[in-house]
């Protein structure tokens, strides 16, 4: 999207966990399948996911370092105290939609528990 060319500040930390791929199978058919196809299936796909995510961290990683090298644009850092105030709003907007149904709030709850074992949240 070449924002680099006008945009000149690279905001740290990440603001948003981006997922790399998105895999649907049918439930009844996977359950269909032979146990040892099952867990195959599973296997390759966990491989799969790790994999992907690993290419999409070091493609971020060469497009920082090329933004910064080619374009100038220089990595800032958010104060601890103004990344508290933003997931403290975050966990508000996020209350909301837990709120609206069973299905949201246990989205909501994996969330906050992913978030908790890699400490942004307590």
């Amino acid at each position: 999207m070449k924002l680099c060319e006008v945009a000149k500040y690279y905001i740290q930390p990440n603001l948003a966990m981006s997922g790399t791929d998105v895999i649907i199978i049918n439930k009844d058919a996977f359950n269909a399948l032979p146990k040892d196809l099952q867990v195959l299936l599973d296997l390759a796909l966990k491989e799969r996911v790790w994999k992907r995510s690993h290419e999409y961290i070091m493609g971020e990683m060469n497009a920082l370092d090329t933004m910064k090298k080619k374009y100038g644009v220089k990595v800032v850092t958010l104060p601890p105290e103004d990344q508290k105030k933003m997931m403290k709003a975050a966990m508000k907007e996020w209350d909301k939609v837990a709120a609206k149904d069973e299905l949201a709030a246990k989205g909501i709850s994996m969330l906050k528990d992913y978030l908790k074992k890699l400490g942004y949240i307590d």
